[in-house]
C-alpha cells in the first residue's frame, strides 16, 4: 500500500541566503514523493517547481489552464485594463 503525504512550503525561500534560491527548494522539491502545496511569490521557483497551478480570488480555488508566466502576463493585462477604467471614470 502507498503511502502519501503533502507538505506545506510557505515563501519556502524567505529564511535562505539569497545564493541558495535557485539550488536548494527545486532539489529537495524533486526528490519529494509526495504532494506540495507552496506559498511563494519566487517566479523562478515556481516556473521549475510547479507542475500545477491554483488561484485563489474572489473566495474561490480554480485551477489554473497555463504556466506561472501566463499567470502573471494575464493578471498584468487584467489590472491595466481595470486602472484605465477607474482613470477614466
Amino acid at each position: 500500500m502507498q503511502e502519501h503525504s503533502l507538505s506545506n512550503l510557505i515563501y519556502p525561500n524567505l529564511l535562505l541566503p539569497l545564493a541558495c534560491h535557485g539550488s536548494i527548494p527545486q532539489r529537495c522539491l524533486k526528490k519529494f514523493q509526495g504532494g506540495v502545496l507552496m506559498i511563494s511569490h519566487d517566479m523562478r521557483l515556481i516556473s521549475q517547481c510547479a507542475e500545477q497551478i491554483y488561484i485563489c480570488d474572489h473566495k474561490k480555488i480554480e485551477l489554473y489552464k497555463g504556466d506561472i508566466l501566463n499567470f502573471k502576463l494575464a493578471s498584468r493585462k487584467a489590472n491595466q485594463k481595470k486602472l484605465a477604467q477607474h482613470m477614466n471614470g
